[in-house]
Protein backbone atom coordinates (compact mmCIF):
# COMPACT_ATOMS: atom_id res chain seq x y z
CA UNK A 1 0.00 0.00 0.00
CA UNK A 2 1.26 3.63 -0.74
CA UNK A 3 0.60 6.84 1.14
CA UNK A 4 -0.52 10.37 -0.14
CA UNK A 5 3.13 11.43 -0.43
CA UNK A 6 4.07 8.31 -2.63
CA UNK A 7 0.96 8.69 -4.57
CA UNK A 8 0.91 12.55 -5.40
CA UNK A 9 5.19 11.90 -6.49
CA UNK A 10 3.08 9.26 -9.15
CA UNK A 11 0.56 11.66 -10.29
CA UNK A 12 3.48 14.66 -10.71
CA UNK A 13 5.74 11.22 -12.95
CA UNK A 14 2.05 10.92 -15.18
CA UNK A 15 1.84 14.83 -15.46
CA UNK A 16 5.36 14.95 -16.71
CA UNK A 17 4.64 12.15 -19.05
CA UNK A 18 1.42 13.85 -20.47
CA UNK A 19 3.57 17.40 -21.26
CA UNK A 20 6.34 15.64 -22.61
CA UNK A 21 7.79 18.11 -24.93
CA UNK A 22 5.22 20.79 -24.69
CA UNK A 23 5.20 24.33 -23.84
CA UNK A 24 2.69 24.63 -22.19
CA UNK A 25 3.68 23.60 -18.07
CA UNK A 26 1.60 21.76 -16.04
CA UNK A 27 0.96 21.64 -12.42
CA UNK A 28 -0.89 19.33 -9.96
CA UNK A 29 -4.10 21.39 -8.62
CA UNK A 30 -3.73 19.66 -4.93
CA UNK A 31 -6.49 21.51 -3.32
CA UNK A 32 -8.89 19.58 -5.60
CA UNK A 33 -7.72 16.00 -4.74
CA UNK A 34 -10.30 13.47 -3.89
CA UNK A 35 -9.69 10.57 -1.70
CA UNK A 36 -11.84 7.82 -2.08
CA UNK A 37 -11.47 4.31 -0.80
CA UNK A 38 -9.40 2.81 -3.13
CA UNK A 39 -6.76 6.07 -3.28
CA UNK A 40 -7.24 9.56 -5.04
CA UNK A 41 -7.96 11.21 -8.14
CA UNK A 42 -5.81 14.16 -8.97
CA UNK A 43 -6.56 17.08 -11.30
CA UNK A 44 -3.93 19.38 -13.21
CA UNK A 45 -4.13 22.71 -15.07
CA UNK A 46 -1.51 24.98 -16.83
CA UNK A 47 1.03 26.70 -14.20
CA UNK A 48 0.03 29.69 -16.25
CA UNK A 49 -3.35 29.51 -15.37
CA UNK A 50 -2.99 28.28 -11.61
CA UNK A 51 -0.83 31.88 -11.45
CA UNK A 52 -2.62 34.41 -13.49
CA UNK A 53 -6.41 32.89 -13.22
CA UNK A 54 -6.39 34.01 -17.32
CA UNK A 55 -9.35 31.49 -18.44
CA UNK A 56 -7.39 31.76 -21.96
CA UNK A 57 -4.29 30.29 -20.24
CA UNK A 58 -6.52 26.72 -19.50
CA UNK A 59 -5.76 23.58 -21.16
CA UNK A 60 -8.74 21.36 -21.83
CA UNK A 61 -9.30 17.79 -22.28
CA UNK A 62 -6.74 17.54 -19.11
CA UNK A 63 -8.82 13.84 -17.49
CA UNK A 64 -7.83 13.47 -14.24
CA UNK A 65 -5.34 10.27 -12.85
CA UNK A 66 -7.06 8.05 -10.43
CA UNK A 67 -3.63 6.20 -8.47
CA UNK A 68 -4.83 2.97 -6.63
CA UNK A 69 -3.80 3.18 -2.46
CA UNK A 70 -3.16 -0.77 -3.08
CA UNK A 71 -1.03 -0.69 -6.65
CA UNK A 72 0.56 2.59 -7.20
CA UNK A 73 -1.17 1.99 -10.92
CA UNK A 74 -2.05 5.19 -12.14
CA UNK A 75 -4.39 5.62 -15.07
CA UNK A 76 -6.82 8.40 -16.64
CA UNK A 77 -10.14 9.08 -15.95
CA UNK A 78 -12.60 11.04 -18.43
CA UNK A 79 -13.38 13.91 -19.07
CA UNK A 80 -17.19 13.36 -20.47
CA UNK A 81 -18.85 13.09 -17.13
CA UNK A 82 -18.09 13.41 -13.21
CA UNK A 83 -15.33 12.21 -11.27
CA UNK A 84 -17.99 10.56 -9.20
CA UNK A 85 -18.63 8.30 -12.39
CA UNK A 86 -15.49 7.19 -12.92
CA UNK A 87 -14.83 6.58 -9.08
CA UNK A 88 -17.57 4.59 -9.10
CA UNK A 89 -16.45 2.29 -12.44
CA UNK A 90 -13.00 2.26 -11.05
CA UNK A 91 -14.10 0.93 -7.89
CA UNK A 92 -16.07 -1.86 -9.57
CA UNK A 93 -13.98 -3.30 -11.68
CA UNK A 94 -10.26 -2.46 -10.04
CA UNK A 95 -10.28 -6.13 -9.44
CA UNK A 96 -10.73 -7.17 -12.69
CA UNK A 97 -7.90 -4.89 -14.03
CA UNK A 98 -5.65 -6.59 -12.00
CA UNK A 99 -5.79 -10.29 -13.44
Amino acid sequence: MIDFAKAKELAFKKLEEIQGKSVIRLTLLESETVTFKYGWVFFYQSEEFVRTGDESQMVGGNAPFIVDKYTGMVIMAGTSKDVQHYIEIFTKFRDEWYL
